[in-house]
This record gives structure tokens, sequence and C-alpha cells, in this order.
């Protein structure tokens, strides 16, 4: 069962004193150095980093949820496997 931020005073009520991020991380292996040199899409990249073990953004917010950590209470778009806005 997920939880939401209780808040206290040390936070201001806001229930996000030291909130923990999410992170994904896309290692540069040969696969994707080549992808890279041929142009090829971001959505391929991605594909090829998963299958070589990345974690998305979505999954790791929802790891650590389940875990209990303290990040925010939304994983909205900002960590969608189909958002590649900043990439």
């Amino acid at each position: 069962m997920l939880s939401r931020p209780k808040g206290c005073d040390l936070c201001d009520k806001s229930g996000y004193k030291g909130r923990m991020g999410i992170h994904e991380l896309i290692i540069a292996t040969d696969g994707i150095k080549r992808m890279i040199q041929k142009h090829d899409t971001v959505e391929a990249m991605r594909d090829l980093a998963m299958s070589e073990g990345m974690t998305t953004l979505l999954q790791d917010g929802i790891i650590k949820s389940i875990q209990g950590s303290p990040i925010s209470n939304r994983l909205d778009g900002s960590a969608s496997n189909n958002n590649t806005a900043g990439c």
C-alpha cells in the first residue's frame, strides 16, 4: 500500500524533507554508442538500454514508492516511459 506524506514542523507540513529523487541512467555501451553514431531514434536507444538492464524513471519511482522511500506522491507524465522531452 502506498502512503501519502503526513508533514511535520521540520518540513513545514509538506511531507517532503529528505525526499529521494528518481533516476534513469543510460550507460554508453558499445551498442548505444553505435546507435548514436548512426543517429538512431531515442526510442530505439531506450529499447536497447532497457534490454541491457536500464531502469526507467517510472520503474525507479514505483520501486522506491513500494519500498517506502520519501519520493513525490505523484508519478505522472514526467516519469512516463513514453516521455522523451529533454532527451
